[in-house]
């Protein structure tokens, strides 16, 4: 059999607006009562979340995203690949349609879609549960040496950058917290 190809949302379409979504995960937890008190444990270890996107499209737009969505994406039954915020930054999350998308909206000549998004499971940028374990124990000014270390790390390798969610917003300002 041949390798599928993961279709992705192309580069000249606009992404969904910051302000016209919000997501939530599926909760998994399942509580039992007991007679002493209830215990609470996952019944499921997805990760399972629903976003609400908005788009605002032109006439092209518009119609080349109805196609898609009920042509290639068999009436947005398929997964494909849509950048999204989640963890701060935008990136690729696999995704697809819970609910067909709905024009809302006409303002001039652009027509603004609502729609839901099954998001597979969520790329964060620190998706690693021993990673997060660890940054429990470290202090404000253990993170800011770590993350000088790594630029001067990045200066001795071309063409590579610390990603920003590795510098903390705080660097400079560690004498704030100190009593």
């Amino acid at each position: 059999m041949g390798k599928t190809c993961m279709i992705t949302w192309p580069e000249w379409m606009p992404k969904p607006q910051r302000s016209g979504y919000s997501y939530s995960p599926v909760d998994r937890r399942k509580k039992t009562d007991m007679e002493v008190g209830s215990i609470s444990r996952v019944e499921f270890d997805t990760d399972e979340t629903t976003c609400d996107c908005t788009l605002i499209l032109d006439r092209f737009q518009a119609s080349w995203f109805e196609s898609f969505e009920r042509g290639v994406l068999r009436q947005g039954s398929r997964w494909f690949r849509m950048p999204l915020q989640f963890g701060g930054c935008i990136s690729l999350q696999t995704v697809r349609f819970s609910t067909r998308p709905k024009a809302s909206e006409l303002i001039g000549l652009h027509t603004t879609y609502t729609f839901t998004l099954e998001v597979e499971c969520r790329e964060l940028p620190l998706q690693n549960d021993f990673m997060a374990e660890i940054l429990l124990c470290l202090s404000l000014e253990e993170l800011y040496e770590m993350a000088q270390n790594a630029e001067i790390v990045a200066g001795m390798m071309p063409g590579w950058q610390v990603p920003p969610v590795w510098l903390p917003k705080t660097c400079g300002k560690v004498d704030i917290y100190e009593l």
